[in-house]
């Protein structure tokens, strides 16, 4: 199974590209695959976290008290997707 290598769709980080090319080798298996993706966000969260720290008006702005935790780790997927793809098409 391949997963887009190389094309304009790979939005994924080098560390996500290395675990999804290791799944593909057959050198770890989907469960740990798994476990080192889930890993890998917690990183970048925490990553954004602390930047946001770094810059509290912009941290506030997107704060929504009505917000799952769920519903704001797809939401800051989806942001990073698409930082992503306007960084790709130069915008």
């Amino acid at each position: 199974m391949r997963f887009g290598v190389g094309k304009k769709t790979d939005l994924l980080s080098p560390e996500e590209r290395a675990i999804v090319d290791r799944l593909e080798r057959g050198a770890i298996d989907a469960a740990e695959a798994g476990r080192l993706l889930i890993d890998s966000v917690k990183r970048a969260e925490t990553a954004s976290v602390t930047a946001a720290a770094d810059s509290p008006d912009e941290a506030e702005a997107e704060i929504d008290p009505n917000e799952t935790p769920e519903e704001a780790k797809a939401r800051e997927l989806v942001e990073r997707i698409a930082r992503e793809v306007d960084a790709e098409l130069g915008r």
